[in-house]
């Protein structure tokens, strides 16, 4: 198939039928052909895979799904409570075994699968104590989050209203090892790698004999400010000290998370397609058919994999270091950006009994 019908056959899609389509807003027509033009190959190959099944469905079947479609576009606008439920769902079906996705995915009477969903849900909320085995029985080994799950090394791209840039941090970094008294500093701390970012936050707030709650102090914030660059200011100097105070830390630590992300050589939309393309049918089908976050996260990690040594270790090194950032967070008792929080955090979390 050609472009142009490609285009086409989305537009017709996203539209419901070719009457409606020429009634559209040019503008509109013109943004979705654009974000056609700029996906990428694993985007084109994902878009083509399902084109294609879209087009074996019978006329029937087409038609549930553009009325499903149109359902979807009138939600949005009153809200989006259906869409927001359908993700709520899909999220939740990833959390159910291979075999029980295969059976829900085989039930074709509603009423059969709803209950299929509603006993797998009460199962899943039963109290711990509810899937202990019988009496004489071996449990089954207990599963803990790995440090990837709990502090994913994949996350949102960091920009620099999210993060210093690397010649800010250090300029940062360098006011506060000039605060560290000799006897508590270390050599490494003059010319600081990542590895050495963190402890000098932590060498900085037990020199200052403050808690972590109250560092920076005006003075040492002060200082810090002034080191930045014109843009990093901006960000930082706002009207108040307690919100000056959460932007520089909160910058400051995305920013030794952005330079740890950075330090990985990440795999490119080529490196990314070629693997899939290696895979045997059966798996790409699969690794296809996975939600596009999920399926990324799942290639750059094979791509890692695949190219071992200081590369796969650079890239397992970064959930701790999110770890670590995270704790600081805590014990600094300031939020985290939306985009770093982490599995099980809530926005407005703060630490119980903060340490320090």
């Amino acid at each position: 198939m050609n472009h142009r019908m490609t285009f086409l056959t989305v537009l017709l899609l996203a539209s419901g039928d070719s009457s409606s389509l020429f009634a559209q807003d040019q503008k509109l027509v013109q943004a979705r052909i654009e974000h056609l033009r700029q996906m990428s190959e694993i985007e084109r190959a994902r878009f083509h895979r399902n084109l294609e099944a879209f087009q074996q469905l019978s006329p029937a079947e087409k038609h549930q799904y553009q009325q499903l479609h149109q359902q979807l576009a009138a939600d949005q606008s009153r809200g989006g409570t259906l869409t927001q439920l359908m993700q709520t769902y899909a999220a939740w079906v990833h959390t159910l075994t291979p075999t029980q996705r295969d059976e829900l995915q085989k039930e074709t009477v509603l009423s059969q699968k709803l209950a299929l969903i509603r006993r797998w849900k009460d199962e899943q909320d039963l109290p711990s104590d509810a899937h202990e085995p019988p009496v004489g029985t071996t449990p089954p080994a207990q599963t803990t989050p790995t440090a990837d799950e709990s502090h994913p090394p994949i996350g949102p791209s960091l920009n620099k209203r999210d993060a210093f840039p690397l010649k800010d941090l250090r300029s940062v970094l360098a006011v506060l090892v000039s605060q560290i008294p000799q006897d508590s500093s270390k050599p490494e701390f003059k010319e600081p790698r990542l590895p050495d970012y963190l402890p000098i936050i932590h060498a900085s707030i037990q020199a200052s004999g403050n808690s972590y709650r109250d560092w920076p102090q005006e003075t040492l914030l002060n200082e810090m400010s002034k080191s930045l660059g014109k843009e990093s200011a901006a960000q930082v100097n706002r009207s108040d000290l307690k919100s000056k105070r959460e932007v520089m830390v909160r910058m400051l630590l995305m920013a030794i998370v952005k330079q740890a992300r950075e330090a990985v050589g990440f795999p490119t939309d080529e490196d990314k397609m070629r693997l899939l393309q290696e895979m045997v049918p059966e798996e790409q089908n699969r690794i296809l058919n996975f939600p596009a976050d999920r399926m990324n996260v799942y290639l750059v990690r094979r791509w890692m994999e695949s190219k071992g040594g200081d590369t796969l270790n650079d890239f397992r090194k970064i959930p701790e270091y999110n770890r670590q950032v995270d704790e600081l967070f805590q014990r600094l008792d300031i939020i985290p950006p939306q985009k770093f929080l982490l599995k099980g955090r809530k926005p407005n979390d703060r630490p119980l009994k903060p340490r320090g």
